[in-house]
């Protein structure tokens, strides 16, 4: 069974510190997870209330994943239907259980925007990693799985193990 963390939505500032604080640690001896997902709706992508409705869901997933510990973990907007989870010092199965969690919960909410329903399907890029120097071809790793998902249809994810 895998321990609970504490998820907390931070700035895209925050998230890439928490990366390279990551990077400052001893090398090889925990495994980390980020998880890049991007989000895709019925009519989202004309909805000029975008931003604000991708928000709400990744406030739903973090109140989802929830905050039982002092495990810090971040979840942070990159773009209008992009997020990014780090999970730090995780097994790999737990890992792969957060981003089923987080399939399962955004494709089984509904959100009301304005009057409008708004449902979404996500894929999902799922990095294993214990020690990665540069954030910015981390995070580009992440994308690529995601964008690798992508191209299995909707809500699939993709595992990448960087050792």
């Amino acid at each position: 069974m895998c321990e609970r963390h504490d998820f907390k939505l931070v700035s895209r500032q925050t998230f890439e510190q928490c990366l390279e604080e990551l990077s400052a640690e001893c090398p090889g001896k925990q495994l980390h997870a980020l998880l890049y997902a991007q989000l895709r709706g019925g009519s989202i992508g004309q909805d000029r209330h975008q931003d604000m409705t991708a928000e709400a869901l990744v406030q739903h997933v973090v109140q989802l994943l929830g905050t039982d510990n002092g495990q810090h973990d971040a979840i942070t907007l990159l773009g209008s239907e992009k997020f990014a989870v780090l999970i730090q010092d995780c097994l790999s199965e737990c890992a792969l259980q957060v981003a089923r969690l987080m399939r399962t919960a955004i494709q089984n909410s509904l959100l009301w925007w304005q009057g409008d329903t708004v449902r979404f399907n996500v894929n999902i890029g799922l990095v294993l990693f214990r020690h990665y120097s540069d954030k910015i071809a981390l995070l580009t790793v992440a994308h690529q799985a995601c964008r690798s998902a992508k191209e299995s249809g909707y809500n699939h994810i993709h595992v990448v193990r960087l050792d």
